[in-house]
């Protein structure tokens, strides 16, 4: 396995902890104010962030080699919502809910890191390895995951 697919999968593996723990100990309350303003409904908004962490953090640890540039966009809007809340002010960045304080300033580092990391190694020379699971079981877990924010009800 190549390091850019370690890379991917790690940072795949960040993104779903951070979806998992929101979907099994957040609230939409724990959404960052950037994302609690916009002009639709909190409850909604919540679980299309944790679907779209589903999607994105088991794309990545599946299939590396269409799973890095997702990956790398979803980094990109963590490290904008981040500037964001360092800017506001906010103590806690939300990122795993109400299960873990952390401040924006940490995560951002973090988070920084994980897109320095992506860059630096190049993901979009990755072909598919053995390593890869097939496109019809990947799809199954892809579509199991994005339904579980409708029916687990964390409100």
């Amino acid at each position: 396995m190549s390091l850019a697919a370690i890379v991917t999968r790690l940072v795949g593996l960040w993104i779903l902890t951070g979806g998992l723990l929101k979907l099994f100990m957040g609230s939409p309350a724990d959404l960052p104010q950037v994302l609690q303003d916009l002009p639709m409904d909190t409850a909604l908004v919540f679980k299309l962030a944790i679907s779209g962490e589903l999607l994105v953090g088991l794309l990545a640890v599946l299939r590396p080699s269409r799973g890095w540039l997702p990956v790398k966009i979803v980094t990109l809007a963590f490290l904008v919502v981040l500037v964001t809340q360092i800017v506001g002010g906010e103590e806690n960045c939300g990122c795993f809910g109400a299960a873990v304080t952390i401040s924006p300033m940490v995560m951002l580092i973090i988070d920084a890191v994980a897109f320095l990391a992506l860059v630096l190694v190049k993901p979009w020379k990755l072909e598919r390895d053995k390593g890869e699971l097939p496109w019809a079981p990947t799809a199954l877990v892809i579509l199991g995951s994005l339904v579980l924010p409708w029916v687990i009800d964390n409100q």
